[in-house]
C-alpha cells in the first residue's frame, strides 16, 4: 500500500477510496480493522477479519487493491473491455500494443495498477504510460514503478495537472488482465460528524433519527425513509444556518470529494 502521502477521497454517502490493517474479530458484519472503520468491499461481502476476500476472491465492481479499499476509476472505461471488468482472470492474448483509459471525469492522478498474464510478466519493466487532458499530453516528472510479485506493476506519479485519459503502451499491454486507476481510499468512513439538527420520523411505534453519522456509513443507498441510511437536518430548523461537518482523526491529503444525495 502506498505511503502516507497518497491522496484520498472523501465519500459522503446520502448527505443528503497505508500499511497493514490490524485485524479485529469483534466488528459488526461488513466491517474490519482495529477500529472497525474499514468497510468490506468484497463480492457478496465475503471478507475475513483482515478484510481479505474469501469466496469468491474478487473485489466488488469498481474497487481494487489491498483489502479492496481503493476506488477503481478505470472500471468499464477502456477500449479493451477484458482489462476493465474487475476480473483478473480475463486477459488479452496478444496483438494489442496500447490500452487507452478514457476517464469519466478529470482527475488528479496518483497511481495505477496493471496485472498481466504469466506470458506478459517479462515485458512489464518496459511498459510506458502517457497522460492527457483534452488531448494535450501531461508529462510525468518522475514515474515510480513498484513490482508486486511477477505479474503486477504499480506506477505512481504526482502530475502537475489534472488528466482525463491514460494510455499504457508496450508489449505488456498485449497480455494485460486488469488495469486499475486509483480514485483514492474513502477516509470519511465512521469518522466524527455533527450537524445542526436531526430530522426524526415516527414509524411503527419507533422514532427514527436521521443523524449525521449516516453520511459516513459507506452506504450509498438513496432510498430515504425505507433505507434509513441518509442523514437529514430538521425540516423545522430555519436558524441558525443548517450545517453538517466532518472531523478527520488524523491529517489527510484529500483530492476528491463525493457527495450522494437522498432519494424519495
Amino acid at each position: 500500500m502506498r505511503p502516507s502521502n497518497t491522496p484520498y477521497v472523501l465519500c459522503l454517502s446520502c448527505i443528503v477510496l497505508s500499511g497493514s490493517v490490524n485485524s479485529q474479530k469483534n466488528c459488526s458484519n461488513g466491517w474490519f480493522g482495529s477500529k472497525c472503520n474499514y468497510k468490506c468491499r468484497c463480492t457478496y461481502d465475503a471478507c475475513d477479519e483482515r478484510g481479505e476476500c474469501t469466496t469468491p476472491n474478487i473485489c466488488q465492481a469498481g474497487w481494487f487493491g489491498p483489502g479492496c479499499q481503493y476506488a477503481d476509476l478505470a472500471y468499464n472505461r477502456t477500449d479493451q473491455q477484458d482489462v476493465a471488468d474487475g476480473n483478473d482472470a480475463t486477459c488479452l492474448s496478444g496483438n494489442v500494443q496500447n490500452i487507452n483509459v478514457l476517464l469519466n471525469d478529470t482527475i488528479y492522478f496518483s497511481w495505477l495498477r496493471l496485472i498481466v498474464s504469466a506470458t506478459g510478466s517479462a515485458y512489464l519493466k518496459d511498459l510506458s504510460v502517457r497522460f492527457h487532458i483534452s488531448n494535450s499530453e501531461v508529462t510525468c516528472p518522475g514515474m515510480q514503478k513498484e513490482f508486486v510479485g511477477k505479474m503486477t506493476l504499480d506506477m505512481h506519479c504526482e502530475l502537475p495537472d489534472f488528466i482525463d485519459e491514460v494510455s499504457l503502451e508496450g508489449e505488456a499491454a498485449s497480455y494485460a488482465c486488469s488495469v486499475y486507476v486509483s480514485g483514492g481510499r474513502n477516509v470519511a468512513l465512521r469518522e466524527n460528524t455533527t450537524q445542526s439538527s436531526n430530522l426524526s420520523h415516527a414509524s411503527g411505534g419507533t422514532t427514527i433519527f436521521f443523524t449525521s453519522d449516516l453520511a459516513v456509513d459507506g452506504n450509498r443507498e438513496a432510498i430515504f425513509f425505507d433505507g434509513k441510511t441518509c442523514t437529514h437536518t430538521d425540516l423545522l430548523q430555519t436558524t441558525p444556518q443548517l450545517t453538517w461537518s466532518l472531523t478527520l482523526s488524523k491529517p489527510r491529503r484529500v483530492n476528491r470529494y463525493l457527495i450522494f444525495s437522498r432519494g424519495g
